[in-house]
C-alpha cells in the first residue's frame, strides 16, 4: 500500500519550549484496531534517563491511550531536566534484533520512531518499517529541549529521503519543522 507522508505539528510552542505529547499522532490509529483501542505499538527510539522524553514518554503516551508499548532502543542518553550530558548509540545489529524479536513474537499495529541519530540507524529503521508493514509515526527528533543536537547533519537528510516516504504521519515540533 502507498503511504502518504505529511507534516502535522502536534505541539504548542510557548516561550522557547514545546509542550504536548509527541506520540499524539498515534491516536490516528485507534480506528485501525476498532473499539477505541490502540493496540500494539513498536517504539524505536532513544532512552531518556530523566523520563521526560524518548522511549519513556512514548511508553507513557501509548499506555494512557490504552495501547501496548514494545520497544527497540537506539541510544541511551544521560540527561535530566538540566540538559543532555551524553548520548551513547547502540550497535545497529542490536537495534534490529530488538525490533525483529518484537515483530516476530508480539507483532505491531503501528510503529513510532524517535531519536535515530545517524544515517546508519535511519537506514536500519527504514528496513524495519518495510518488514513491519504497519502504519508509521515518524518523529524527526533532531534537537533536545535543552538545545543539544540529537542527530547528525547528514542523518536529517536521510530522514526526509528514506523515512518520510514510509511514514503515515510525521510529527516534528516547530523548530524541527522549520529545520526540515
Amino acid at each position: 500500500t502507498f503511504r502518504q507522508a505529511f507534516v502535522q505539528p502536534l505541539h504548542r510552542y510557548e516561550g522557547g519550549r514545546t509542550t504536548g505529547i509527541r506520540a499524539a499522532g498515534l491516536s490516528l490509529f485507534t480506528e485501525r484496531r476498532g473499539q477505541g483501542r490502540l493496540g500494539r505499538v513498536l517504539i524505536i527510539a532513544g532512552s531518556d534517563s530523566g523520563g521526560g522524553a524518548g522511549l519513556q514518554a512514548d511508553i507513557k503516551s501509548v499506555t494512557v491511550m490504552g495501547g501496548y508499548a514494545a520497544t527497540a532502543v537506539t541510544a541511551i542518553t544521560v540527561q535530566n531536566t538540566q540538559g543532555v550530558h551524553g548520548v551513547h548509540p547502540l550497535p545497529l545489529d542490536l537495534i534490529a534484533a530488538q525490533a525483529r524479536a518484537v515483530l516476530e513474537d508480539i507483532g505491531t499495529d503501528a510503529v513510532k520512531t524517535g531519536m535515530l541519530g545517524s544515517v546508519e540507524v535511519v537506514e536500519t529503521v527504514a528496513a524495519l518499517l518495510d518488514e513491519a508493514d504497519a502504519p508509521a509515526v515518524v518523529d524527526p527528533v533532531m534537537v533536545a529541549t535543552s538545545g543539544a543536537r540529537l542527530i547528525a547533519e547528514d542523518a536529517a537528510e536521510a530522514l526526509t529521503r528514506r523515512l518520510f516516504p514510509l511514514a503515515t504521519v510525521i510529527t516534528p515540533n516547530i523548530p524541527e519543522a522549520m529545520a526540515l
